[in-house]
């Protein structure tokens, strides 16, 4: 008998004479008629896009033979009690009210996989639930945010094979059997007295995403074969990782050649890489992965030469992190059109002078010797060949600005971002080559530079933190296809210069926790074109805004918001921009205000241990302490033009101020 595949509307004018699979769009109408034949026979039944919040019973029963059940793309909170008479159901329900299927399920007794993935009101799974769920052998509670302690429900599952925690709040990790493979990270462990780590574990599964940590422990290349890594179809997106100095039992270039990915793989991460070089199948991974769309590296000592992922043709995203000893590119490539990577993030390779030759955003940090010494290769980058449009991201840079070499080589320069940079001295060369750009952003920088005048194209203008700027200069009038234009935390500005309405071109106008300016300039009138206005934070203007709210009749599109903070000079950032929920928090503390909401962090306040780029900005402050428990913050930096001493507790952690 040949299988038949049903695709039904709710109208159902599609039939078939006999199906097995069977693909609808309203679980509220039973599962009969002639549209069916005999849906006894169905296995497997899939309700897409429906509105329907409850299930009726009378859409699934009649399938007694029905194996997989698939609610994931419906709004279901309730099943019926007749789910019971799927006793062949081998594949669950994903989304469904918890209290009502856990009454039901237990008589599934040929259930094998269960997914509860992605069900936000799932707080607990009662006990003894699932131990009579005999043939269970895969459960899936990813992306269940408030599911916090599962150990008592999995312990009672003894034919549970594979356990998916992805981004769950489980703080309590299950007491599991050790045959249980948690995924898509799987930690390796390496047992006294054992010939072979955990690792085998993983041969039976086929998962889409997989994170192998910890990889030191594994004691012998003939593991890492047997699990057949490139025989997994289903594998997109792959992590490698081991710790860094960590002993290990088999050298890092080895173990790496058996762990070859199916050519299938989407996005391939390796991190905390030990050897010098890669194996042969990674120097060719045009022909192993010629589908890899996203490539990261992070925490390779010693790695010296990367493949030539120029060759890669659908290779969008490629990061390159802390790789101490990394010098050159392969700039080996196939003959024709090369491949534009879209997004190249190069950061902490300080040894590292030359770049691949196209991409459309590019981002470096920490890495100054690319800056320097790009003018060296000339040969493999040629102007002509880097014509494609390039938004430029640089960080972190100490050398000075008329030292960039390497922006000769890049004409396609339409965008530029510069971040705390210590020296942005240019030359006549590198201003040049910076005329035609479109857009410019400014960040945490201790002034203005002083070309920023001559760039007369720029379209679109951000200062951000650049904490000793008191006005802007009068070179900027000239900027006269100005369409954009954004301050933000720039706490010195009192006042906009009057000539700022002959930007008659402006469009859109930022004001962003810039505390002293209290009025925006008469010439706002001539601003016809002006579209957008959005003010954040800003208390000093709230007077005039109210008194001059006729001369903003034009705009269109206003967002005015003040803050009533009784903390002044205590602000909390966000590195993306500001964070406004956070300026609630500037009340907590008690006595002196600034010190004490810094250390009281560790205390009633830990949810901001969570916050990755969180900013202080300290104005007068004099001394600052910060206590271990900020261990957790990423990229956490303070901005503090009066501080005399800074005892930070946390700097091995990453922790970066400017004084």
């Amino acid at each position: 008998m040949v299988d038949e595949i049903l695709v039904a509307n709710k109208q159902r004018t599609t039939a078939e004479s006999c199906c097995r699979y069977a693909l609808l769009d309203d679980c509220s109408m039973p599962l009969d008629g002639a549209a069916f034949g005999e849906s006894s026979k169905i296995r497997a039944l899939r309700f897409t896009a429906c509105g329907e919040t409850e299930l009726d019973g009378a859409a699934f029963s009649p399938a007694k033979s029905l194996r997989v059940l698939d609610l994931s793309e419906c709004s279901i909170h309730k099943l019926p009690a007749s789910i019971g008479v799927l006793k062949q159901l081998r594949d669950g329900p994903s989304s469904f009210d918890i209290d009502n299927l856990m009454k039901c399920i237990g008589t599934l007794s040929n259930l094998e996989h269960l997914d509860l993935s992605g069900n936000s009101c799932i707080t607990r799974i009662p006990d003894g639930s699932l131990s009579k769920l005999r043939k269970l052998h895969t459960l899936d509670f990813s992306y269940c945010y408030d599911l916090h302690d599962i150990s008592e429900c999995i312990g009672t599952i003894d034919s549970l094979k594979v356990l998916y925690l992805k981004d769950g709040p489980v703080h309590n990790q299950p007491h599991i059997n050790e045959c249980v493979v948690l995924l898509p990270r799987f930690v390796v462990h390496a047992y006294d007295g054992e010939s072979s780590s955990n690792l085998v574990l993983l041969q039976p599964t086929d998962p889409e995403e997989l994170e192998i940590t910890r990889l030191e422990h594994v004691k012998s290349t003939e593991e890492a074969h047997l699990i057949n890594l490139i025989g997994k179809e289903a594998l997109e997106e792959l992590k490698l990782e081991w710790t860094r100095d960590a002993e290990r039992f088999v050298d890092d270039k080895m173990l790496l050649e058996k762990l070859v990915p199916p050519s299938t793989l989407n996005e391939l991460t390796i991190w905390g890489y030990g050897s010098v070089s890669f194996p042969a199948w990674l120097m060719d991974i045009t022909y192993y992965l010629p589908n890899l769309v996203k490539l990261e590296m992070f925490d390779m000592p010693n790695f010296i030469v990367l493949p030539p992922l120029s060759q890669l043709p659908n290779l969008n995203w490629l990061v390159l992190r802390c790789l101490d000893s990394l010098e050159e590119w392969n700039t080996s490539y196939s003959s024709g059109e090369q491949h534009v990577i879209q997004r190249l993030q190069i950061d902490d390779c300080p040894k590292l002078k030359t770049l691949p030759p196209r991409a459309k955003f590019l981002e470096i940090s920490k890495s100054d010797s690319l800056l320097l010494s790009w003018g060296e290769y000339t040969d493999a980058f040629t102007a002509s060949s880097y014509t494609v449009d390039t938004t430029l991201h640089l960080q972190y840079s100490w050398v000075p600005m008329h030292q960039w070499t390497f922006l000769q080589h890049l004409p396609g320069l339409t965008s530029l971002e510069i971040t705390r940079c210590l020296d942005l001295t240019g030359s006549r060369e590198i201003i040049l080559r910076l005329s035609s750009l479109k857009s410019l952003k400014l960040e945490n920088q201790t002034n203005l530079p002083m070309w920023l005048g001559e760039l007369t194209s720029l379209q679109e203008l951000q200062i951000s933190m650049v904490y000793m700027l008191k006005e802007l200069p009068e070179s900027m009038r000239l900027f006269s296809k100005l369409q954009s234009l954004g301050l933000a935390l720039c706490g010195r500005i009192t006042s906009l210069p009057h000539w700022l309405g002959e930007l008659t071109s402006l469009k859109k106008l930022d004001i962003w926790s810039c505390r002293a300016i209290t009025c925006l300039p008469g010439g706002i009138q001539q601003m016809t074109n002006l579209q957008e206005l959005r003010i954040f934070d800003c208390p000093a203007l709230q007077e005039w805004l109210e008194e001059n709210e006729a001369n903003l009749a034009h705009i269109k599109d206003k967002v005015i918001y003040i803050y009533n903070i009784d903390i002044p000079g205590l602000f909390l950032i966000g590195l993306g921009g500001v964070v406004p929920g956070l300026f609630l928090i500037a009340g907590l503390g008690g006595g002196p205000p600034a010190l004490s909401l810094i250390a009281g962090l560790g205390g009633g306040v830990q949810a901001l241990s969570l916050i990755a780029g969180l900013g202080v900005f300290l104005p007068a402050l004099s001394i600052v302490v910060l206590p271990e428990v900020l261990v957790g913050l990423s990229g956490v930096f303070l901005l503090a033009p009066g501080l005399r001493i800074a005892e930070c507790l946390t700097s091995n952690y990453g922790l970066q101020y400017f004084l």
